[in-house]
């Protein structure tokens, strides 16, 4: 009986909707999930990438524009590291950052708050593009 009602609520409704998940770490978990997001894009840029030479090692290096260790990181171990083999890495940037977001129902838009203050979430935008 349950089973029949489902499925009935199914095929009248068109199927289940899924809601965007209010925590963008969540957005790019499933297809479904980054179409409802409208998302789609940049999961498959930034999370689900397809990569055309298989041969080489993939690194993704999630960083803060304005982490001072971030910063040390990249400039020190990643270059040198990047610097002995080159012909064999794919190295990808992405600005990530240590942030919260906050869901103001009353504009229906999030605001972020960066662990490096409002220039960091700017220069996190910035380096997006």
């Amino acid at each position: 009986s349950f089973i029949v009602s489902t499925i009935l609520f199914l095929l009248v409704n068109g199927g289940l909707t899924i809601d965007c998940p209010n925590s963008p770490s969540q957005w790019c978990k499933s297809n479904e999930i980054a179409q409802a997001c409208d998302v789609i894009e940049q999961c498959k840029t930034y999370v689900w990438e397809v990569h055309e030479d298989d041969n080489r090692v993939h690194l993704s290096i999630y960083y803060e524009t304005l982490c001072p260790d971030c910063r040390q990181f990249i400039t020190t171990q990643v270059w040198n590291a990047y610097q002995s083999i080159p012909d064999i890495v794919n190295i990808t940037f992405v600005p990530y950052g240590n942030a919260r977001e906050l869901y103001r129902p009353e504009t229906k838009l999030y605001q972020f708050y960066c662990q490096h203050g409002a220039e960091e979430c700017y220069g996190n935008l910035i380096h997006v593009k």
